[in-house]
């Protein structure tokens, strides 16, 4: 079976379409496969963070919300799958230079661009995010990896990073990004599940 080696990776971030049918097409390594467990978890993370960027790259921020030189990238609840991301120093999304934070409330977020939300903490998110901040320009990313969910909207959120087998792939619900006041690349969403609902 096929290993994919850490340092390879950040030479595609300058590629993001390609890097991102390149990743729809990897096959991830079970952690079984690995005398080192956290070994195969680490390699999921660093994946799963090139998908965040990679799509973050598609996307088109109002202009009031991307007048600073920073584009903050937060993890909601110690960002559970992505402890150990890939370094992001140095990446440049929208002309923005990338700044990763670690939140565990949503009672105060106007200073992130993206917020990433493990799929255990949804009905939480659904309970703190939504009453205050649901149709502001932040690209929420729900993480489903870890289970089987897939093919549904969630109220709030934009993108969904979904497991289709061995593999990772990701769902867009397009009436939450317009709603926000975003857009994203045509190229984008012909790589991406459609889903419509929780609006």
């Amino acid at each position: 079976m096929q290993r994919f080696s850490a340092p390879v990776l950040p030479c595609f971030w300058r590629r993001p379409l390609r890097f991102l049918l390149l990743f729809i097409a990897l096959t991830l390594t079970p952690a079984s496969a690995y005398t080192d467990s956290g070994t195969a978890n680490n390699q999921i993370s660093d994946i799963k963070t090139a998908f965040v960027v990679n799509i973050a790259r598609f996307v088109h921020w109002p202009r009031q919300a991307s007048d600073n030189n920073q584009l903050q990238l937060c993890m909601y609840r110690s960002g559970e799958g992505f402890q150990a991301s890939m370094p992001l120093r140095g990446q440049v999304i929208a002309g923005r230079n990338v700044h990763i934070a670690y939140i565990d409330e949503l009672s105060n977020v106007t200073d992130c661009s993206i917020l990433v939300i493990p799929g255990s903490e949804v009905g939480r998110f659904g309970e703190d995010f939504l009453p205050l901040w649901r149709h502001q320009p932040i690209l929420t990313i729900l993480d489903l990896t870890a289970s089987t969910q897939g093919g549904s909207a969630y109220a709030g959120i934009m993108v969904s990073l979904v497991r289709k087998g061995s593999k990772i792939g990701f769902e867009i619900n397009l009436d939450e990004v317009h709603n926000a006041g975003l857009k994203m690349s045509s190229e984008l969403l012909k790589l991406a599940t459609l889903v419509k609902g929780d609006n």
